[in-house]
């Protein structure tokens, strides 16, 4: 499924929410605001009139924020300013982080990927659902788009198709459209995720955790250290939803791999030195994504295996 949405700030001004609405845009990007010196002077001053007006009008929300972050500090602070925003409002969309700052050219592929992965994580120990914004040369020559792999990723590329080989999940195709409702020219994008499902399904981004009694799926492992050519097996208890819709992959397939060797049990093999994720994403019937989980994999010549067990849960 596609849906199709607009990014804004306030330089679109003050929006006719009821005329977006009816030009059938079905999904509304805010921006939350920029860097996080000062939350009363950086916050967009539109953010809350748009969260408002949009949600007024039932057109699903997110929010990106435009980050000058240099460092995994900054980047933490950034996320507390979007956090401090929210305050547990809904949302049926991610929260982005817009990278593409000039002050933040001169970083190495290693920090750049650091800081958006720092912001992730903050992001989503508060639970939200994080995502990574930024143009298609970033997302080929500047961020490691392996080790962001867990994160979905709205790419932005002005052209008539997608020419990015990766996955992503939102596509912002012009900066130059037009919809009733808003004066001069906003950004469109396409979405090819349920998000507003997702969110509720998860419980994340405001809405309220599901039931327990529903389904869970539960890791032995929270993450495991080892070294090239070991192998070590992760277990996964699953219960409501059927396990043979549980797809489990590596982010990194050059660092490990993995193998299904019985019901609930998989190997992992180390190939080569490095971090991956140890992915499993069960999907219901039609296709919805219900749950997700992972095992952080890292592999270290000569290290003794190593790992943190974990007995929570995930709950769909």
């Amino acid at each position: 499924m596609t849906q199709k949405g607009i990014d804004i700030s306030t330089w679109q001004g003050k929006i006719d929410w009821k005329k977006v609405k009816d030009a059938k845009i079905d999904f509304a990007i805010p921006r939350s605001g920029y860097g996080w010196e000062n939350r009363t002077t950086q916050t967009d001053k539109q953010f809350f009139n748009n969260l408002d007006g949009a949600a007024a009008n039932g057109i699903p929300v997110g929010c990106y924020h435009y980050s000058y972050a240099t460092t995994k500090d900054h980047a933490r602070k950034e996320a507390d300013f979007v956090m401090g925003l929210l305050k547990d409002r809904k949302l049926g969309y991610p929260v982005f982080y817009d990278l593409e700052d000039k002050s933040q050219l001169g970083l190495s592929r290693g920090a750049l990927t650091d800081i958006a992965e720092t912001f992730c994580q903050e992001i989503e120990s508060a639970g939200y659902y994080p995502g990574i914004y930024c143009s298609l040369d970033w997302a080929r020559n500047r961020l490691d788009m392996n080790r962001l792999s867990k994160y979905d990723l709205w790419l932005a590329q002005y052209y008539y198709a997608v020419t990015y080989t990766g996955p992503y999940t939102v596509w912002q195709y012009t900066s130059t459209g037009a919809v009733n409702g808003i004066t001069g020219n906003v950004d469109l994008n396409v979405s090819y995720k349920d998000y507003p499902g997702l969110m509720a399904s998860l419980g994340k981004n405001g809405y309220p955790a599901p039931q327990p009694d529903h389904g869970s799926l539960l890791l032995d492992t929270k993450s495991y250290k080892m070294p090239p050519g070991s192998v070590y097996d992760v277990k996964a208890s699953l219960t409501g939803a059927d396990p043979n819709r549980m797809k489990v992959y590596v982010s990194r397939t050059g660092i490990a791999s993995v193998q299904k060797i019985s019901d609930g049990k998989y190997r992992v093999t180390a190939l080569a030195e490095g971090e991956a994720y140890l992915m499993f994403e069960v999907y219901s019937a039609s296709g919805l994504q219900l749950n997700h989980a992972s095992v952080k994999i890292t592999v270290v010549p000569g290290v003794t295996p190593s790992g943190e067990s974990n007995s929570i849960p995930s709950i769909f």
